[in-house]
């Protein structure tokens, strides 16, 4: 990665999103998909043209979501997992697949180089227990819970060989790298990237590692909520590189735009006293010296998805 290279983040959007997640390029529409989890809005957004940004809004709060090949979206909300015609803006009828803790909600999530929708759910509350998990879902089969005693879900990505998920429990301010096999979407052993709590890095004791992306060389981008920066780590959790942020509160970083050679950052104002003009603002990167990998279009039945009751645990 060319550090000297990485220009400032600029505004490009203020969206005054309350805590804006789950940035999600959609390579065929040339558009970024991403969410405002607490005002409960599905956006659009047009890198080039603002007039075609579009927003929807939804019936609980979205953690995630992932795109489909026939141009439809999946989305995790609050009571389980949605399908979205984007064209009509209809949804379907909620699946649901974490019954057992109805307090929870989802967060994090991505598609998965296994062709499965990872997400990540948690209690509603950050004082909340850890009542949260990782989730692998798939058509055609029941939903498996990987992790569980999660307290915040954040950091979902992986390798460019797909052999290494990269996640964190944001409450443990750790990010975890996991053995991967992106044929079964099996877990592996795991050891520890990246401990804010112990690592010499000048944050505040109130900076969690947030959402994370990787770039072409497999070096992991990780936003720091409370720490106005994106963290970039080699794949042995070296740190190579501190991007500063205009926005005290960013929470998910994303490749995107034709080449993907611009970096997106989604960013949160709530609870904060008095938030500036960046937070909850979508941010872009022009340049940040690399470029990213490919997203994951997931191979779902072009009908709704199937009726997800079953689960299995760890």
């Amino acid at each position: 990665m060319a550090r000297g290279r990485v220009k400032e983040a600029r505004i490009l959007r203020a969206s005054g999103a309350l805590v804006g997640e789950g940035p999600l390029w959609d390579d065929a529409r040339g558009m970024l998909w991403w969410v405002d989890i607490k005002g409960r809005l599905l956006h659009c957004t047009d890198p080039a043209d603002a007039a075609r940004d579009t927003t929807l809004v939804l019936p609980s709060q979205p953690g995630s979501l992932a795109t489909c090949a026939d141009g439809s979206l999946l989305v995790a909300l609050q009571e389980g997992l949605v399908r979205v015609d984007p064209t009509r803006g209809a949804l379907s009828a909620p699946m649901r697949f974490e019954m057992d803790c109805p307090d929870n909600r989802s967060n994090d999530g991505k598609p998965g180089p296994d062709g499965a929708f990872w997400v990540g759910t948690m209690p509603d509350r950050w004082e909340g227990h850890f009542t949260g998990g990782l989730w692998r879902l798939a058509p055609g089969t029941a939903p498996r819970r990987v992790l569980e005693r999660v307290g915040c879900p954040n950091a979902l990505c992986w390798s460019p060989d797909g052999r290494t998920l990269y996640f964190a429990d944001s409450r443990r301010r750790r990010v975890m790298a996991h053995a991967f096999d992106p044929t079964t979407g099996s877990i592996g052993s795991a050891h520890e990237l990246l401990d804010l709590a112990t690592m010499p890095h000048g944050l505040p004791d109130s900076a969690v590692p947030d959402g994370a992306t990787v770039d072409a060389q497999g070096c992991i981008w990780i936003a720091i909520w409370d720490g106005a920066c994106i963290l970039v780590l080699s794949p042995s959790g070296e740190l190579l590189h501190r991007l500063e942020l205009p926005a005290q509160r960013p929470t998910c970083p994303a490749f995107g735009g034709c080449g993907l050679d611009r970096l997106f950052v989604t960013t949160a104002r709530y609870g904060l006293q008095a938030p500036g003009p960046a937070d909850g603002a979508l941010l872009v990167v022009d340049d940040p010296g690399t470029s990213g990998l490919p997203g994951t279009t997931l191979a779902w039945p072009s009908h709704q998805p199937p009726c997800l009751t079953e689960q299995e645990d760890p």
